[in-house]
């Protein structure tokens, strides 16, 4: 159970469509607000992995009661283990043919290898890319990862539609110790 208490009364908008875990659960967390909180509780069926770092995205959910106003990109970041990652990829997901920044992609990562992991199983960690098409996942481990960009028209974390745009490069890429890597794909 995770509390988070401002200082004045909020109130928690769309939280199936804004709030975001990665990696991501396999159960849907119970989200409720109670005057000055919103409350996010796992699922007792809920098995976190070990020492990985997790991160919650509040993404525009919680408003203030009174004006309205958004706590934009609200981040509660904690750790299974005894160190919260600090590894990033960032880049730009863009139309192949259009050439123009492409909103609301799914990008993620995932240690599975396998040339099917994005239609058999959910992603390591995933963000959204903002209106310019850009993306940054945050709080990675050291690892070798597979990146797919995906158009997730059912909200499955799957390539399962077949009005679904999908993109990804030809290798894995290997997340070790620099600040960030950078990664363009064209969906």
């Amino acid at each position: 159970k995770i509390t988070l208490t401002f200082n004045e009364w909020i109130k928690v908008n769309n939280p199936i469509k804004e709030i975001a875990i990665s990696p991501p659960t396999d159960y849907p967390p119970k989200i409720t607000e109670k005057g000055r909180s919103v409350i996010l509780e796992f699922s007792e069926k809920e098995v976190l992995k070990e020492n990985t770092t997790y991160q919650i995205n509040y993404g525009d959910a919680i408003r203030d009661f009174t004006e309205g106003n958004i706590y934009k990109n609200l981040i509660f970041i904690f750790s299974t283990g005894d160190v919260i990652d600090s590894l990033a990829v960032k880049g730009t997901v863009i139309n192949s043919l259009t050439k123009e920044p492409q909103q609301d992609v799914i990008v993620s990562l995932y240690d599975n290898l396998n040339d099917t992991a994005f239609v058999k199983s959910k992603p390591l960690y995933f963000t959204k890319t903002n209106k310019k098409g850009e993306f940054k996942l945050s709080n990675l481990r050291s690892d070798t990862f597979q990146i797919f960009a995906l158009v997730d028209k059912n909200v499955n974390y799957f390539y399962d539609q077949p009005d679904e745009e999908i993109a990804f490069i030809d290798s894995t890429i290997f997340v070790e110790n620099m600040d960030t890597l950078k990664i363009d794909l064209e969906i």
